[in-house]
């Protein structure tokens, strides 16, 4: 009863912000879910463990509020699963309010990734995707990176800890090297070596809008720091640098990249 009274309340109530970081389960979840008011524009919930059901009664608050609607969701943690990741695309396809969606950790898969690309190919304002940590490979990489492409508003996309290899990475420098608005791009602790860190590095000859790489924790060695450290000397935008982590890159190669870097030692990891 006292449950059932706290969600008329919630209901009821015009807020602005909700945020439990505790694990309620599916069917808790939902019913806090179905109780959010239409006044609501942060919703964070990380580790709530929501499931598939919860991301549609996300989905379906994304799609009934509109314009002035959810500005900011966190679903890390939630188990959503490919399915859950569906749900959500369908209502990324049509808001025109969210700007900040993270959905680390909830094992979407390739198949979740395209879900979530194609939703991008539409979205106008979304700034910052999270989706680390979810088992998407080269295959789901390839559809992110076709959705770049075509998207004019994502800055920020974290993709670390994920199973992405060079493939992956020359998909990402492809789209970098055309009308792409990233300006913050994290790829550490996959399975980048020389040769995606090449692509990637190629790219940013070009690339006039990334400012921060994060590279930590891949598979480079001393081939692709060559690479990463020719680009810092065509590239000025590039502010803020992470290849630590990379146990093939020998201590002369460290040695180059920091004889190249022009930004100062905090934007630096090596």
């Amino acid at each position: 009863a006292d449950e059932a009274g706290g969600f008329a309340a919630l209901r009821a109530c015009r807020a602005r912000r909700i945020a439990i970081a505790s694990d309620l389960g599916e069917d808790t979840g939902e019913r806090l879910l179905r109780a959010c008011p239409l006044t609501l524009r942060e919703l964070l919930l990380p580790g709530v463990r929501v499931g598939a059901t919860g991301a549609h009664r996300v989905a379906d608050c994304l799609t009934k509020q509109g314009a002035a609607g959810l500005e900011h969701v966190d679903l890390a943690r939630n188990g959503l699963g490919p399915e859950g990741a569906q749900h959500l695309a369908v209502a990324l396809a049509v808001t025109t309010s969210l700007t900040i969606c993270d959905l680390r950790s909830n094992g979407i898969g390739d198949e979740g990734a395209e879900h979530i690309a194609k939703a991008l190919c539409i979205n106008t304002s979304i700034t910052a995707l999270m989706l680390g940590i979810n088992r998407i490979s080269n295959a789901g990489v390839d559809r992110i990176a076709e959705a770049l492409a075509q998207n004019t508003t994502l800055t920020d996309l974290h993709l670390g800890g994920n199973v992405l290899s060079d493939v992956g990475a020359r998909r990402l420098g492809e789209a970098l090297e055309g009308k792409c608005s990233l300006r913050t791009l994290l790829l550490g602790a996959n399975k980048i070596g020389d040769s995606g860190a090449s692509s990637l590095a190629n790219a940013l000859h070009v690339n006039t809008a990334l400012t921060k790489l994060d590279l930590g924790y891949n598979e480079l060695g001393p081939e692709g720091v060559k690479h990463v450290t020719l680009m810092l000397g065509a590239n000025t935008t590039v502010t803020q640098l992470a290849l630590e982590g990379n146990k093939k890159v020998d201590a002369a190669s460290k040695d180059l990249i920091r004889a190249a870097w022009r930004h100062g030692s905090p934007g630096l990891t090596i």
